[in-house]
């Protein structure tokens, strides 16, 4: 899959080493509920920072924000951010609210 716009989305890397794509951060969690791959089986999760395109952020270790004035590929409107100056900065220039990888998965 080709992601679409730089600011969203990430990938799913398996233990084997497969590689899933996703274009928006809520495709990713939908992913990871249904089952399709084991969460056993997932080696890492990183998501693209939203003010450095092609950057990723392990999930983890990622800042969240959430906010409809986001306009995400397929309606999640949540961006991943690597520091929370970053999300407080973009925070200032649309409407969201902090969240963290734990909360949304």
């Amino acid at each position: 899959m080709t992601i679409l716009d730089q600011r969203f989305g990430g990938e799913v890397i398996t233990k084997k080493g497969k590689v899933f794509k996703f274009d928006d951060i809520h495709c990713i969690t939908s992913f990871l509920k249904s089952g399709s791959t084991e969460k056993t089986n997932v080696a890492g999760i990183f998501l693209l920072d939203y003010t450095a395109q092609k950057k990723f952020v392990p999930a983890n270790e990622s800042f969240l924000l959430q906010g409809n004035e986001l306009h995400s590929p397929m309606g999640g409107n949540t961006a991943a951010f690597v520091n929370e100056a970053n999300r407080q900065q973009a925070k200032q220039q649309v409407n969201g609210t902090n969240a963290q990888w734990n909360e949304i998965q």
